[in-house]
């Protein structure tokens, strides 16, 4: 691609040593490929795409080529507020399940004796403590209620 980019570099003051310098010869390494494909629209002011990312300030054209936006703060920390909620979610439904099974557990108690009763709500309450498997040991005994 031709750039015909040209600029009148000026320096007020230098020393003699700098001006033989630039005098002198210099070599330079220039690497390049073979081929280069020409783009289809040059790259400037008139280009549309280039004219409409700095007339808003927001970079066009990512669609249009296999480049990868980059993300800004704020849609970053908006991805990581999203996971949050998602998990924060799939939470509360684990937790709202739970407590609906503990109180079908405690309302069908309702009705049994008060020793029985405070049995289970004991082991009930070990279980959501302790676990399923609760520390609470209940051994069949020969008296009633």
């Amino acid at each position: 691609p031709e750039f015909n980019y040209s600029f009148v570099h000026h320096v007020p003051s230098v020393t003699e040593d700098f001006i033989n310098f630039l005098k002198g010869s210099m070599e330079m390494h220039i690497h390049i490929t073979q081929h280069v494909n020409t783009p289809p629209d040059k790259i400037g002011t008139t280009n549309e795409i280039v004219s409409e990312s700095i007339k808003t300030g927001i970079p066009k054209g990512y669609e249009n080529s296999t480049a990868v936006k980059p993300k800004s703060p704020a849609e970053i920390k908006c991805e990581q507020l999203s996971e949050q909620l998602a998990t924060t979610t799939q939470e509360n439904i684990e937790l709202k399940a739970k407590i609906a099974e503990l109180e079908a557990k405690l309302s069908s108690l309702e009705g049994v004796s008060h020793s029985k009763s405070k049995l289970q709500q004991a082991i009930t309450t070990d279980e959501v403590v302790n676990g399923e498997n609760g520390m609470i040991e209940v051994r069949p005994t020969n008296t009633t209620d």
